[in-house]
C-alpha cells in the first residue's frame, strides 16, 4: 500500500514539474515573438504632394524609411534602387529628385527621398497605384561593442500600396478628405536655417540698441553732471581722418617721381590736422561757403548727408607734439600713434625749413610713420570708440562721486 501511494506521488510531483517547464517555454517562447513584432527592421511609407493630378501635371511624392540602428543590431538597405536616377515608378514618369539628409534618434535612422513626378498613363478619374517597390536590407548582429558583426542573408521589404487620384479630387478609398502633408526633411532644414539666419540678425539688431542705449545714458550723464562741451562739428572725426588718409595716399602716389618741397609740405599739413586729435581731441572745422581754400585747408565733405561740407584745419606742430609726449609719460605712457606722429613731423619740418635737407629714404620713413600714425588714429576716434571711452569717463567720475559720499 505504501509503495502504490509513493508511486503515484512521484507520477504527480513529475507532471507538475514537466506541466510548469512547458508554460515557462511557452511563456519566453511568446516574449520572444512578441518583441521581435514590435520591433520592425526597416519601415517605410509614400507622401504624395498632390491630392489629385492631372495627365503630364508634375507633382511630389515622397518616400520616407526608418531603418533599426542600435548598438547591437543595424539594419543596412540597399538605397541604390530607390535613387531618382534609377527608380521606376510606371505608369508615372520620374523626372528629376533629391535626396535629404538623414536623421536619427536612438534606435532608428531616417532617410528620405524627393521625386519629381508626373503622370503619363491613359486611365482618367481612377485611383492609380503607384508600382510596388521592393528594399533589400540585410542585418548586422554584435554581441558586444568591439565585436565583429555577424551579417544576415539579403532581405527584400515591399512598399506599402499608395494610390493617386487622377482628376478627381478624393481618391476612392479615402475615408475623408485630405490635410495638408507634413513638411519633408529638405523643407525642415531650409525653415531652420532661415530660422538660425533670423536668430543672427536679431542678435545684431539687439547689440546696435545696446550701444545706442549706452550712448543716450552717456549723454545723460554728461549732461547732468553739466560737463558737456557744445562743439560745431559741421562733418564727423571718421570722415575728416579719412579725407586725411586720402590725402597721405595722394602724396604716397605722387612721391614715385621723387620728393619736392611741394610734396613735403603737403604730407605737413595733413598730419598738422592729425596732430590736432592727439593734442586737443579735435581739428577746427568751419562750414563751407563755396570760397576759395587756402593752404593747409582740407575740404571735407559729410557722406551721410551729401550737401554739407566743411573746411578743416589744424595747428600742431612738433613741439606741440613733444610737450604731449612729455606729458603722458608723466602719467604713464605716450601711445604710438603720437610718436610716430611726433617723427614724422619732425622730419618733414626739418626738411622744409632746415638748413640740412634730409636723405629721401628719411622721407620715406616719415610717411611710413605717417600712415602707421593715421590708422591708430582712425580706430581711436571711431565712433563706437568715442563711446565706449566717454562710457568708461562717466563710470568712473560716478564711481568718484560715490566714493566721495
Amino acid at each position: 500500500m505504501f509503495r502504490r501511494v509513493s508511486v503515484v506521488v512521484v507520477a504527480a510531483v513529475f507532471v507538475a514539474a514537466v506541466t510548469v517547464a512547458g508554460s515557462a517555454q511557452a511563456q519566453a517562447q511568446g516574449a520572444a515573438a512578441a518583441e521581435k513584432m514590435s520591433v520592425s527592421p526597416i519601415d517605410c511609407w509614400w507622401r504624395t504632394g498632390a491630392s489629385s493630378v492631372r495627365v503630364g501635371e508634375p507633382f511630389t511624392v515622397v518616400l520616407t524609411c526608418a531603418v533599426l540602428e542600435t548598438a547591437s543590431t543595424t539594419v543596412v538597405p540597399d538605397q541604390s534602387r530607390i535613387d531618382p536616377a534609377v527608380l521606376q515608378l510606371q505608369p508615372f514618369e520620374v523626372t528629376g529628385g533629391r535626396q535629404a539628409p538623414d536623421l536619427r534618434t536612438a534606435s532608428r535612422r531616417f532617410f528620405q527621398y524627393e521625386y519629381d513626378v508626373r503622370y503619363i498613363g491613359e486611365e482618367f478619374g481612377k485611383d492609380v497605384a503607384l508600382p510596388s517597390v521592393a528594399i533589400s536590407y540585410k542585418v548586422q548582429s554584435r554581441a558586444d561593442a568591439n565585436a565583429a558583426a555577424i551579417e544576415t542573408r539579403d532581405k527584400t521589404y515591399i512598399m506599402p500600396s499608395q494610390q493617386v487620384r487622377v482628376v478627381t479630387l478624393v481618391p476612392a478609398l479615402a475615408t475623408d478628405i485630405r490635410e495638408r502633408a507634413p513638411d519633408s526633411f529638405v523643407a525642415i532644414d531650409a525653415r531652420r536655417f532661415r530660422a538660425n539666419l533670423l536668430d543672427v540678425f536679431a542678435t545684431v539688431l539687439f547689440a546696435l540698441a545696446a550701444v545706442f542705449a549706452v550712448w543716450a545714458v552717456v549723454r545723460a550723464l554728461q549732461r547732468r553732471r553739466g560737463t558737456s562741451t557744445v562743439v560745431d562739428q559741421h562733418v564727423s572725426n571718421s570722415a575728416i581722418l579719412a579725407a586725411i588718409a586720402s590725402e597721405i595716399s595722394a602724396v604716397a602716389r605722387a612721391k614715385q617721381g621723387g620728393w619736392t618741397p611741394a610734396l613735403a609740405g603737403q604730407l605737413l599739413q595733413a598730419l598738422r590736422v592729425a596732430g590736432a586729435y592727439e593734442t586737443s581731441g579735435r581739428a577746427a572745422q568751419a562750414p563751407w561757403t563755396g570760397a576759395a581754400r587756402t593752404d593747409g585747408q582740407f575740404l571735407v565733405r559729410s557722406p551721410f548727408r551729401p550737401g554739407r561740407a566743411a573746411v578743416v584745419t589744424g595747428a600742431a606742430t612738433s613741439g606741440h607734439l613733444a610737450r604731449e609726449m612729455a606729458r603722458r609719460d608723466a602719467q604713464g605712457g605716450a601711445s604710438g600713434a603720437i610718436v610716430d606722429l611726433h617723427a614724422a613731423m619732425q622730419t618733414l619740418e626739418t626738411a622744409l625749413y632746415g638748413r640740412e635737407t634730409p636723405a629721401r629714404l628719411d622721407l620715406d620713413d616719415a610717411l611710413d610713420a605717417a600712415k602707421r600714425a593715421l590708422g591708430r588714429l582712425r580706430r581711436s576716434h571711431g565712433w563706437l570708440a568715442l563711446r565706449f571711452a566717454a562710457l568708461q569717463a562717466a563710470v568712473a567720475g560716478l564711481r568718484t562721486r560715490v566714493w566721495a559720499r
